[in-house]
């Protein structure tokens, strides 16, 4: 190796093993007393989203009772997300109290209702296609009437 190249890829080493000493005491430190970093309690990660989604995938299968899905997702985080000027203009004020989520619905032989939720940590969104009469929302007759028809995630949720 010439000399001088030599010396210079030494140098170039040397910072490096200097820079990566310093990362190395830094990570090791303490955090203050009582002091939590915020970003690692409240950011989902990349994998996190992926597992959250994963998670749901598992236990949702399309004809299920929708109330056996809302009541999955709720408990497994999501969050509804409210629609109020269109339900209101569609179903009105009492089946949109119970149902902020629910964004639009269809009248006719078969009824379609679309319904949104947040990921936990507001990452993506949850959309879902529900098939029944949405007013029996709230009676005995709600299990049998109204299926998961299908769902879909999109992207971060930008809304509200």
């Amino acid at each position: 190796m010439v000399p001088l190249l030599s010396s210079r890829v030494s140098r170039y080493n040397t910072r490096i093993a200097s820079a990566l000493s310093l990362v190395v005491t830094l990570a090791a430190l303490p955090l203050a007393p009582g002091y939590a970093s915020p970003v690692h309690r409240t950011l989902p990660t990349i994998g996190d989203t992926l597992g959250m989604r994963a998670d749901l995938q598992r236990v949702i299968k399309p004809g299920m009772p929708f109330v056996d899905f809302r009541q999955i997702a709720l408990a497994k985080g999501w969050t509804p997300i409210p629609h109020d000027p269109p339900c209101l203009r569609q179903v009105g004020p009492a089946l949109c109290a119970q149902l902020p989520e629910l964004f639009d619905t269809s009248s006719g032989p078969i009824e379609y209702n679309e319904l949104s939720y947040r990921e936990p940590g507001g990452g993506s969104r949850l959309h879902v296609l529900v098939e029944g009469d949405i007013s029996k929302w709230g009676t005995a007759d709600a299990r049998v009437e109204l299926r998961v028809d299908q769902w879909d995630f999109s992207g971060k949720d930008d809304s509200n």
